[in-house]
């Protein structure tokens, strides 16, 4: 020995120290852009079938195809009008006119395709306000080209995509068969279908109605 004390290493020190150099050195893994922006499309989209949509489709589409009921055997429901426009159905809510109207409508909202067919119903009188019914009888949801090519851009896999798309349809269907009744003052009906007819819509619409009620108009899935 050349009189030096060896040098003695403190290992319980140094792997400390080696764990603090290597948790300070290591950035935690970037999440894929895509994903997040999956999450995103999907938070919008139960926000949208939360009751959103289902209000203002029939406005911001244009009809796809001609009412169902337009075909229907008139001796079978001789005393209804079977509306093939808003016009006509308008004109029956003048004076609580028995009248169905069916409308596909599609919307695109965020690259998402949504198309809705609606039914629209006056059944009648109760004392001297309209019955006015609607009903979601149908709603689908595509992604749009752009939507796909946006996401697989940013990362998301085809397969997360189908599985993303599958979910919304799922939320959608479960918006189908949801119907609501209300009592309108002829008038104001005929107001509110009017303003629809345009393209004017505003969620205070439903304060003209003396009453709402169903499931159509609630929020829950």
């Amino acid at each position: 020995m050349n009189g030096r004390r060896p040098v003695r290493h403190n290992r319980k020190f140094l792997s400390q120290r080696n764990y603090k150099y290597n948790q300070i050195s290591k950035e935690p893994p970037k999440k894929k852009q895509g994903i997040k922006l999956s999450l995103i499309l999907g938070i919008i989209f139960i926000i949208v079938v939360g009751g959103v949509v289902s209000l203002f489709l029939f406005f911001s589409g244009e009809e796809t195809e001609e009412s169902p009921l337009s075909n229907t055997d008139p001796s079978i429901q001789p005393s209804i009008i079977l509306c093939e426009s808003w016009g006509c159905f308008i004109d029956a809510s003048e004076n609580c006119d028995l009248a169905d109207y069916t409308i596909i409508s599609t919307i695109n909202l965020f690259g998402l395709d949504i198309t809705t067919t609606t039914y629209y119903g006056i059944s009648g009188k109760q004392g001297t306000n309209c019955i006015f019914k609607l009903r979601t009888e149908e709603q689908h949801v595509n992604y749009t080209d752009e939507l796909i090519q946006q996401l697989l851009d940013g990362g998301v896999t085809q397969e997360e995509i189908d599985q993303q798309e599958q979910e919304s349809n799922i939320l959608s269907d479960s918006l189908e068969g949801r119907e609501g009744v209300c009592e309108f003052i002829p008038s104001n009906l005929k107001s509110l279908l009017g303003n629809w007819e345009v393209g004017n819509f505003s969620s205070s619409d439903w304060e003209l109605a003396e009453s709402c009620e169903g499931e159509y108009f609630s929020s829950v899935l």
